[in-house]
């Protein structure tokens, strides 16, 4: 029987997020207004109204949630803007897999490249520590405990440690 796990991740908004969203808008209706100003009647509602539009899809790309969904031994990890537009962020090998930890910070990966894909208001992420096109690479992640025990199964042993 194949091993299904899926979970998705909404990311919180923080306020670096909600700041940015602010000033979109605001530059959005500052470009509109100046736009608008150099044309009349019909012309003018087309610019302001295609600036609000571009405004609104910029503030919509913003909207992030990332998806586990664990096969096996293998991981797919996607990112969804938007709830609409996905993207594949990777796919790892839980057989190739080096080291996976469950941290309260990252200190420790300094010099490695990093894939942040987590509820950023989680206290305690997992450190999936693997090689991505031939280069060392830490994923840091927040899955749930169904998907943690399904992702374990498939681990060599040592790979797993608990703190």
């Amino acid at each position: 029987m194949e091993e299904i796990n899926e979970q998705l991740v909404k990311k919180e908004d923080r306020l670096e997020d909600i700041l940015k969203r602010v000033g979109i808008l605001i530059f959005v209706g500052m470009i509109g207004i100046v736009l608008g100003s150099y044309v009349n009647g019909i012309l003018y509602m087309v610019v302001v109204g295609t600036a609000i539009y571009g405004g609104v899809h910029i503030l919509n790309i913003t909207k992030i949630e990332y998806e586990y969904s664990q096969v096996l031994d293998e991981l797919r990890i996607d990112v969804i803007y938007n709830k609409s537009k996905r993207k594949q962020l990777g796919v790892i090998d839980l057989k190739e897999v080096k080291k996976f930890i469950k941290v309260k910070n990252d200190n420790e990966i300094k010099n490695m490249k990093k894939i942040k894909c987590f509820d950023v208001e989680k206290d305690e992420n997992y450190n999936l520590y693997t090689r991505i096109d031939n280069e060392n690479c830490v994923i840091i992640m927040s899955p749930n405990n169904k998907m943690v025990r399904g992702m374990k199964n498939q681990f060599k042993n040592g790979v797993y440690e608990e703190k």
